[in-house]
């Protein structure tokens, strides 16, 4: 049974990527104003303690997700997910 759980832990792990992420942070804070360190901060602790890997840079991927579409630019470093 402890094994069945461990490996299951472990493909959890797997699914996660740093985009889903960030779309994730953002999805749960609809029509919010949000700066990019305030972001950063919750992103890197969340993907720290789901993976137990470092998330490099995840101020590029936000700024990814503005030029699809995803995000809308409302300020230098604000951005807000309209859905």
């Amino acid at each position: 049974m402890l094994d069945e759980r461990v490996v299951t832990n472990s493909s959890e792990k797997a699914k996660i990527t740093q985009e889903s992420l960030v779309r994730e942070f953002y999805e749960n804070r609809p029509n919010e104003d949000i700066t990019v360190s305030e972001a950063v901060d919750w992103i890197m602790a969340e993907y720290k303690t789901r993976t137990g890997k470092r998330f490099w840079h995840p101020d590029s991927t936000i700024r990814k997700l503005c030029q699809r579409k995803f995000l809308v630019k409302v300020a230098r470093g604000v951005y807000r997910y309209s859905p």
